[in-house]
Formats: C-alpha cells, sequence, structure tokens
C-alpha cells in the first residue's frame, strides 16, 4: 500500500505522513495491523459538490467489500458536513476489475 500510496501522491509512504494527507482531505481510510489498506479522499468541486478524486485499496485486501465501506463512510461524512453531491471522474490511470463482485 505504501509504494501505491508513493506512486499516486508523489509523496513519503510512511504511515504517518499518509495519515497527515488523508487528515488533509474529506476522507475515510482502513487499517489492518497498523498499515493502511485503503483509502478514500475527496476535494471541493463547486459550492456544495465533492470529487472523489483518489481511492486506493491495497491488492491483497481486495474483493473483501473495503472499497464499499470506504465510499459509505466517505458519503456519510460528506453528508454530515453538509454537503449534498459527490461525484467521481474515472480516469485512464484507473484499474478496471470487472463487475461488481458481491460484498
Amino acid at each position: 500500500m505504501a509504494g501505491l500510496f508513493a506512486q499516486h501522491t508523489g509523496r513519503a509512504a510512511d504511515l504517518d505522513t499518509m495519515r497527515r494527507w488523508v487528515a488533509g482531505h474529506p476522507s475515510a481510510g482502513v487499517e489492518a495491523d497498523g498499515a493502511l489498506v485503503g483509502y478514500a479522499l475527496a476535494a471541493r468541486l463547486a459550492p456544495q459538490v465533492l470529487e472523489l478524486t483518489s481511492f486506493l485499496v491495497a491488492p491483497d485486501h481486495r474483493g473483501r467489500g473495503l472499497g464499499g465501506r470506504l465510499l459509505d463512510g466517505l458519503a456519510r461524512f460528506a453528508a454530515a458536513d453538509g454537503w449534498e453531491a459527490m461525484v467521481s471522474t474515472p480516469s485512464a490511470g484507473y484499474e478496471v476489475l470487472g463487475p461488481k463482485r458481491p460484498s
């Protein structure tokens, strides 16, 4: 996960740096055994609208429903903070994993 974080953000990949970076954005994260194994980040796109800017689950933790839980957590945060909508625009950099699997 640390390597993926560093590649994606261009920032150091130690856990403290990752926590500080994630804490600076509307976010949700999942830790296992003291390591960040997934996160979802958003940024203001327009008044009352957030854009999902980064979404990542470590490869060895995929297929366990963590992605759905991350997005649900981020949506709950956004609603509680007064945001009215959250959007996502996939780009060529996203890994395509195929059809949705039951969680």
